[in-house]
């Protein structure tokens, strides 16, 4: 009798684990829906001029962002020009309508910005709410940057540079009809 009570335990938090209700950033109901989606987003920066992005979600509260400056030439967005790499992290779903992701960001070296002289590694925390329908939303986000090669997430380490917080629009981007590039045109 106990081995099966153990048995049925067991895969009651096998059923758990597998349907994502474990860990920080599992995916949940709320978050199944927004899934496999691509949005763009547009971020504006200190009043500056808005840039834009792609905002992947991926199945298991993964994400990634994709943005127009990340090759520098940026003044105008963000007010310094410095280069950086693609954003990946995690993403969790307090309720219906909201997003809540954290990524991380590498800040390539420069001599022309002050402490970036070996580059940095940045958190990006945002926080989207999203239309009744998904196609839209509006948010706020922010940037830690902390020395390169330490831990962003360790509670000792002190950040050396922390942004104000940007607004944050996004639409959801339907693809049009898939070509099959094997076909004859």
């Amino acid at each position: 009798m106990i081995q099966k009570q153990v048995i049925v335990f067991l895969l009651v938090v096998l059923l758990y684990i597998v349907n994502g209700q474990s860990g920080q950033y599992s995916t949940n109901t709320n978050c199944k829906r927004f899934e496999n989606k691509v949005y763009q987003i547009n971020v504006t920066f200190l009043g500056g001029t808005p840039f834009n992005a792609a905002l992947r979600l991926l199945p298991n509260g993964v994400f990634d962002i994709f943005d127009n400056i990340e090759n520098g030439n940026d003044f105008l967005e963000i007010g310094v020009n410095v280069s950086s790499g693609n954003i990946i992290g995690y993403y969790k779903c307090p309720n219906r309508n909201s997003i809540l992701l954290t990524g991380i960001q590498y800040i390539y070296q420069t001599d022309t910005v002050p402490g970036l002289q070996n580059g940095a590694v940045a958190t990006q925390d945002f926080y989207l709410s999203f239309s009744k329908n998904d196609q839209n939303c509006t948010g706020s986000g922010i940037t830690t940057a902390f020395a390169s090669g330490t831990n962003p997430f360790a509670a000792n380490n002190p950040p050396i540079y922390q942004s104000p917080t940007v607004t944050v629009q996004c639409e959801l981007l339907k693809f049009r009809t898939h070509f099959d590039l094997s076909d004859e045109v």
